[in-house]
């Protein structure tokens, strides 16, 4: 799929935090982490991120205590 084509069906914050998930898959990083390196306000990071979430997209496990998200195994 093109990135474009996934910027024009999800938004240019979404496509960005997508595509960080799909080239990083198993990458367990804090929303402040992934706000840097997709250049995304963290608050619209986190809003993403609580979608991918409902979704069942990614998962977000608690190692001693701090929030981390991963994408999720399951398909």
């Amino acid at each position: 799929m093109s990135y474009n084509v996934l910027e024009k069906l999800f938004g240019q914050y979404q496509s960005r935090v997508l595509k960080f998930f799909f080239h990083h898959p198993q990458t367990a990083l804090s929303l402040q982490e992934v706000a840097r390196k997709t250049a995304v306000k963290n608050k619209a990071v986190r809003g993403v991120i609580n979608n991918l979430v409902k979704l069942g997209v990614l998962e977000k496990p608690k190692p001693n205590g701090k929030a981390k998200t991963k994408k999720n195994k399951k398909k």
